[in-house]
């Protein structure tokens, strides 16, 4: 039987592989970006969907997502674990972007490391009804 001292220390160590496995699926991604995105990668652990895309410039990003209720307090706790995540794993800061002029909540991260960019970003698409975490790794 656990006592509440073991489930403590077990949920813990599962947080903290959880933490370690985000960061090596990142940094795998980092170093697909770094390589042109020449092979198709592996979703994020967790997410919902993820995508290829091309920017202006042909500058190619791969996007996951992930799906809550509208405004759910998980979205924000899964935002700010992501953020913390990141720095951790990449051992720096994030650049907080500007606001924006837009209807709904927005905040994004951004974390730029060798040859590529890495965004964690929180939104509310109200006419949905839901709130999307957003993990976006970006070549240079």
């Amino acid at each position: 039987m656990f006592t509440r001292l073991s489930l403590t220390c077990a949920l813990l160590l599962s947080a903290t592989a959880a933490t370690a496995d985000f960061c090596t699926d990142v940094r795998a991604l980092v170093a697909t970006a770094q390589a042109g995105f020449v092979e198709a990668p592996a979703p994020l652990t967790g997410s919902q969907s993820c995508r290829m895309t091309m920017g202006l410039g042909g500058v190619k990003a791969y996007h996951c997502a992930w799906e809550f209720e509208y405004r759910a307090e998980v979205a924000l706790s899964t935002f700010a674990r992501f953020d913390t995540e990141l720095a951790a794993c990449f051992e720096t800061t994030s650049q907080h972007d500007q606001g924006v002029n837009h209807p709904d909540f927005y905040d994004l991260r951004e974390y730029t490391v060798d040859g590529a960019v890495v965004r964690v970003s929180l939104k509310d698409k109200g006419a949905l009804q839901l709130t999307y975490v957003f993990v976006a790794v970006e070549g240079l």
